[in-house]
Parts: structure tokens; sequence; C-alpha cells
């Protein structure tokens, strides 16, 4: 069995100082990291949202840092406020057509899809399927920064949603082995199965939301993490959601 930590939207301030929401994400984040289940994981998945508001290399050197620390195996992805050559960059990752579009075979099959520009592009349809193609007969995660589907958000079903995304979902259903698809944007925990594949939406480190279709509100400020166990021989998947208080 293999466990994986999802951590998503941790919208790191510029300064210390800083606030976001009202929220030490800095602090935030290093909770979630000290945490059992994390230092437990074979490797820590982050879905994007590194930066607070807008992309500065000291913030992906903070993560860095941290995240080293850690001493297990990292991937990230970009995010709608994050720069995907500027996190390339920091991380030391290979860009593919001026994104961090890549697969990762170990601890379990998963395919990264960076979908920072918010639009869906020829190109990126091309690397799923030749993806999708690479791990024929294997049950391979998907992790991408925006939620696939709706996820019972109003504003952000609505006003925040990647362009395009049905033209991924067509791809998915079309062929190959994606079962469960992980995302983050929406600050909530959600998941949903449509055609039998499962989309979970994670938690963001820094703080909860919910909205109307007009506007987004704070529900609460509890950091939380997305743990996922991968059964390696038939490819099942067990997910939850936790929070911490």
């Amino acid at each position: 069995m293999f466990s994986l930590i999802q951590i998503s939207d941790l919208h790191i301030t510029l300064s210390p100082e800083e606030r976001f929401r009202g929220v030490d994400t800095r602090a935030s984040l290093n909770r979630v990291l000290r945490t059992r289940e994390v230092h437990e994981a074979d490797a820590l998945i982050v879905t994007g949202d590194l930066a607070a508001k807008d992309p500065h290399p000291e913030i992906y050197r903070h993560i860095k840092s941290v995240l080293d620390v850690c001493k297990i195996p990292y991937h990230i992805l970009p995010g709608n406020h994050d720069q995907s050559d500027l996190t390339a960059e920091v991380f030391g990752i290979e860009l593919n057509d001026g994104k961090l579009n890549r697969i990762v075979e170990h601890p379990a099959p998963m395919i990264f899809m960076d979908s920072s520009t918010e639009e869906t592009h020829s190109d990126d349809l091309e690397f799923l399927k030749n993806a999708l193609q690479y791990f024929s007969g294997r049950r391979p995660l998907l992790f991408i920064h925006h939620p696939l589907r709706e996820c019972d958000h109003p504003y952000f079903d609505t006003h925040c949603v990647l362009e395009g995304r049905e033209k991924i979902r067509e791809v998915l259903e079309s062929g190959g082995g994606v079962r469960h698809v992980f995302s983050g944007h929406a600050h909530k925990s959600h998941s949903q199965t449509v055609s039998g594949i499962a989309y979970h939406v994670g938690p963001s480190t820094a703080c909860e939301f919910y909205s109307t279709p007009e506007d987004v509100f704070d529900s609460h400020q509890m950091p939380g993490f997305r743990k996922i166990v991968v059964e390696p021989v038939l490819g099942g998947v067990d997910t939850r959601t936790i929070y911490l208080s």
C-alpha cells in the first residue's frame, strides 16, 4: 500500500507578517507538514496556488525549504496564482512545452496536468492521450489544480472554471485507466463519481470557502489536506480529508 498526501492552495505570502484573508499561511502549512500522516507518507503532492496572490521567487524558495525538511518525495503543480516557468526554475522541474505537464511512476503511476493558464489547449490534450497510452493497462491517478466538474460551490462553479475542462473529461471517459482525479482550487473538500471516474477536490492548507452565486466567503480557518491510500496491484484507492482543529 502506498500513502500519498495532497495539499493545495497554500497561498503563501511574500512576507511573514502578511496575512491571506487573515490567515498566517506559513504557520498553517507548517502545522500540516508536522502531522504524522505527512511524515508517514510515501509522497506529497502539491496541487497549486502556492503563492498568495502574485508569484515571486522568494515565495517558492520558502516553500521548497520547508518541503525539503520533510525528507519525503514531493511533486509540485502550479495554480492560477502561480507561474509555471518560475515554479520550474525554483523547484528544478523540466518544462514541457512551457508547462509542468508530466508523468511520474513512483510510488504510484501519476499524471500531472498544469492548468495554471486557466485554459485547456490542444497540446494539453495530446499530452494526456500520450500519458494514458504510456500507462496502458494501469490505473494512474490524475492531479490538476482546477476541478474538472462542478463541486457544489456556486461561485467557483460559475466564475472560476477551467476553460475546456469538458475536453479533458472526454479524453478520460473515452479510454485509459484513470479512475480518480484530484484537484484543488475551490478551498473545500468534495467528491463525486461520474461515468466510473471519481473526482475529488482537496481542501486548502489556508482556509475553507463557501459561496453563493455572487460571492465567496470564509467558512473556517482550519487547515486541511487529503490522504490517499493506493493498493498497487489492483489499483484500488481510498481517500479522506483531514482537518486540523
